[in-house]
């Protein structure tokens, strides 16, 4: 709540202080006199103007040395003889024995200080100097200064009257202004006692809340802890199993490069029993062309008679020879075709197996690759529930600190209880203290 203050009004003050005249303004008089002027010239400024009070005696440059006072004149003009005494050399020569002490002041100084020189000089001389850059500018007199003082006391009393005026008014919209707060502090108290009641209520409730989190948190926390360490269990075994895996798979591998250096080796015997089987070919190639070169061999010995019997038995020999050879031949060549059937129907065995170990070698990848993931599966698991029962002991501790709190709110409310029955007291009393302030301003 705002009290409905009554602004002061500033600028009646500061139209009062504009208009307020200038030093320069208030020179009623301009009468000076050079310092080396006679004395007679000052008198008969005196004596031709009833109402000069004082006269400026200026130096060489229109400075302002001092002044000559009406007051001291006085004697000389009262004074039957005194003008011609003035006439007399010897007594009324210069000026300087007459000239007095005289406060000046620069023309564009505040009038605070013009009034503060005259009131530090008021007893001793009827007026104050004013220069400009220091050369003489005129005299502003005593009846000038009494005027500007008696109408800043008019203005100053004007302005008290104004302030209390306000101060009237301000204290009357304060008054009414303290006596809704007042009113409003009865009701804010009374609305804050019942708050504290429903919060002391509220927190009753959020302590029994509290207190079964904390419970179920805790149970909570426990059975995390026997699932995530049996998760990890699960996942040390499948590391394990995965590793076994990774071992069949490595030997699957390696029977796949023997079969295949099998099947190799089975296809270079094949080419070497071809090899053969052409070899014995020919030997019964030759052997053949060797009987019948035998037989040629004989019937030329034959021709021949006695001559070529020798011959003809060693042409026989060749002649058997040649037929063992072919015989020999022709049973290597069907024991070497033996030998190639039995290596063929070997390297398709050797086929039928390198396709099941390439079947088992993918089963054992493929085994391999899904027990890797669910190892890393496993252990995401273990970790996420141990990140849950950590959440869950968290929860526990933010139970643990909600009951305490709500312990501290409950507390607090009591606490409010009071302070709200405080409060209104103290309302009733500054209202009682706001109203025997404002009769003494008023009555002040």
């Amino acid at each position: 709540m705002t009290a409905n203050v009554v602004p002061i009004n500033r600028r009646n003050n500061e139209s009062m202080e504009a208009a307020e005249p200038t030093i320069a303004g208030l020179i009623s008089q301009r009468g000076s006199i050079a310092a080396s002027a006679p004395l007679i010239d000052a008198v008969e400024r005196f004596r031709t103007a009833p109402d000069l009070r004082l006269v400026a005696v200026l130096d060489d440059e229109g400075r302002p040395v001092g002044a000559i006072f009406e007051r001291e004149m006085r004697t000389i003009l009262f004074n039957p003889y005194g003008y011609a005494l003035l006439k007399n050399p010897s007594f009324g020569g210069a000026l300087g024995a007459h000239v007095r002490p005289c406060p000046t002041i620069e023309a564009d100084a505040p009038l605070d200080a013009l009034l503060q020189v005259h009131a530090r000089h008021a007893a001793r001389v009827e007026g104050v100097l004013v220069t400009r850059g220091g050369r003489f500018l005129g005299i502003v007199t005593d009846e000038a200064l009494l005027r500007l003082a008696a109408a800043r006391q008019v203005e100053a009393a004007l302005q008290r009257a104004r302030r209390a005026e306000r101060i009237e008014q301000a204290s009357a919209a304060f008054e009414a202004d303290a006596t809704r707060l007042g009113t409003d502090l009865s009701g804010l108290s009374g609305s804050l006692g019942e708050a504290a009641e429903r919060m002391i209520v509220r927190a009753s409730a959020s302590r029994e809340a509290s207190a079964g989190v904390a419970g179920a948190s805790t149970q909570a926390a426990a059975n995390m802890d026997e699932i995530a360490r049996r998760a990890h269990a699960l996942a040390g075994s499948l590391h394990r199993v995965e590793a076994r895996s990774g071992a069949a798979s490595a030997a699957a591998r390696d029977a796949v490069a023997l079969a295949a250096q099998g099947r190799d080796r089975m296809h270079k015997l094949a080419g070497s029993a071809e090899e053969i089987v052409g070899v014995t070919e020919l030997i019964d190639d030759i052997a053949r062309r060797t009987r019948m070169l035998a037989i040629n061999a004989s019937i030329e010995a034959a021709r021949a008679g006695e001559a070529g019997r020798g011959f003809t038995i060693v042409a026989g020999e060749v002649k058997a020879l040649a037929a063992q050879t072919r015989t020999a031949a022709a049973a290597i060549k069907d024991r070497v075709q033996q030998i190639g059937t039995a290596i063929g129907d070997v390297a398709e065995g050797q086929s039928g197996i390198e396709a099941v170990i390439h079947a088992a070698e993918a089963v054992s990848a493929s085994l391999h690759e899904a027990m890797q993931e669910q190892r890393l599966a496993t252990q995401d698991i273990a970790r996420n529930l141990e990140e849950a029962g950590k959440a869950t002991e968290e929860i526990e501790r933010n139970a643990a600190r909600i009951n305490a709190s709500a312990g501290a709110a409950a507390d607090a409310a009591g606490s409010m209880q009071e302070i709200a029955a405080g409060l209104s007291d103290q309302g009733q009393r500054v209202g009682r203290r706001l109203g025997d302030f404002l009769e003494v301003v008023r009555t002040a």
